[in-house]
């Protein structure tokens, strides 16, 4: 057997070895279902519930973030049966009972300037926040668990960035809708 034979199945015995034993946070999920997704949400000790598809843009996720605040996941750029996703859109959005406690436009404005996640008003002029997460390619555990983490942190700065107190929450909370965001969408 000759060297070079011999170099050849090392090295083909060493990228088999390795491949077998990747560990599950580096694996890719490509491309994403909504059902994978939530299924690694819940395994890094998220709360993750897929939900039926409640608009054009597929099946969601519905979970609870920083603050308390209810949000869900949507889909975007699936196939025919609503599964292998190229696009994930986290969402919420703050009901405020009182019209004149609401951010202003330039308050999202300012956000925007500033921060990751796009702040908008729905049509009642109560916030919303969402952050699009490009799933082309893939996603490993590790970077899910991770962007979870980054949007809980985001909805606890964006929820003190608007305001929303203890009160408002509360108010909200008795009104969330079965889709679990607060407050009558408008969306």
């Amino acid at each position: 057997m000759s060297l070079r034979v011999v170099g050849i199945s090392a090295l083909m015995a060493l990228v088999f070895s390795v491949v077998i034993n990747w560990p599950a946070a580096a694996q890719l999920m490509d491309p994403a279902t909504p059902e994978q997704i939530a299924e690694q949400l819940r395994a890094g000790g998220f709360e993750a519930e897929v939900h039926p598809p409640t608009n054009s843009s597929g099946p969601g996720i519905t979970s609870r973030a920083a603050e308390g605040v209810n949000f869900d996941i949507s889909f975007d750029a699936c196939n025919d049966e609503g599964k292998r996703c190229q696009v994930m859109v986290f969402s919420a959005g703050f009901a405020f009972e009182d019209p004149d406690k609401r951010p202003s436009k330039a308050d999202l404005n300012r956000w925007n300037l500033n921060e990751f996640g796009k702040a908008v008003a729905n049509a009642n002029g109560d916030p919303w926040l969402d952050l699009e997460v490009n799933l082309v390619g893939g996603i490993t555990r590790t970077n899910l668990i991770d962007t979870m983490k980054w949007w809980n942190g985001l909805v606890g700065d964006f929820a003190a960035h608007i305001g929303w107190d203890a009160e408002t929450r509360a108010v909200a909370a008795g009104r969330s809708t079965e889709a679990g965001l607060f407050g009558d969408t408008g969306r």
